[in-house]
């Protein structure tokens, strides 16, 4: 990262989430403290939403043929680290006619100007599916970036609820559910837990 901030109405949070941005990561505070969430793929989410913690009628979900609002390439500009010449770079090619453009603040180097460009270009290719909902008190544990899981409010073959009681019966721990499951050998389920994470369960009927 090399940049001079020379607008005096930046906020220091502001320059610390161009900062954080530079190097594909989103700024968080803790208390006192600054942490940086590196943008990456994660295993597990952090939280659950289900028919249990998302709030009547709030759930809204749509999915898109086609690559976003029709851009058909990606464009970025960042400073030359020689003369601080502003360099454009494209991709697929110089003569793309509806690029998705970004300005990188901060990137001096062809080779982090290239990933963003390509993280740009492939966010947008498979980028397909959204969903808008109002959840409950347990969307107080989400940060922005977290991966989280939403059950389909839509699709009648979803099963959600709510586990009411753990009992363990010998080497088995038996689950007590708000509602009838239907499970087979295989078959997983998906728990929040109460350590603000998700855990997938093998499980038999």
């Amino acid at each position: 990262f090399c940049y001079t901030f020379d607008d005096n109405n930046l906020s220091s949070e502001e320059i610390i989430q161009t900062f954080a941005r530079a190097v594909f990561s989103n700024a968080k505070r803790y208390g006192n403290k600054l942490m940086l969430d590196f943008e990456r793929e994660v295993p597990a989410s952090v939280a659950v939403f289900n028919s249990h913690n998302i709030l009547p009628d709030s759930y809204a979900a749509s999915e898109s043929f086609g690559v976003i609002n029709e851009y058909d390439g990606a464009k970025v500009e960042y400073a030359d680290p020689v003369d601080d010449a502003q360099v454009t770079k494209s991709y697929p090619s110089d003569a793309v006619a509806n690029p998705h453009t970004e300005k990188l603040i901060g990137v001096r180097n062809e080779l982090q100007a290239t990933a963003h460009m390509m993280r740009l270009y492939n966010k947008d290719r498979y980028t397909y599916k959204s969903c808008e909902i109002t959840a409950g008190d347990e969307s107080n544990i989400v940060t922005r970036t977290n991966r989280i899981t939403v059950a389909s409010q839509t699709a009648v073959d979803v099963q959600q609820g709510t586990v009411e009681a753990v009992e363990v019966i010998g080497s088995d721990i038996v689950l007590h559910t708000s509602d009838p499951v239907n499970v087979s050998d295989g078959s997983y389920l998906f728990i929040q837990t109460i350590n603000n994470g998700v855990e997938s369960i093998a499980c038999s009927p």
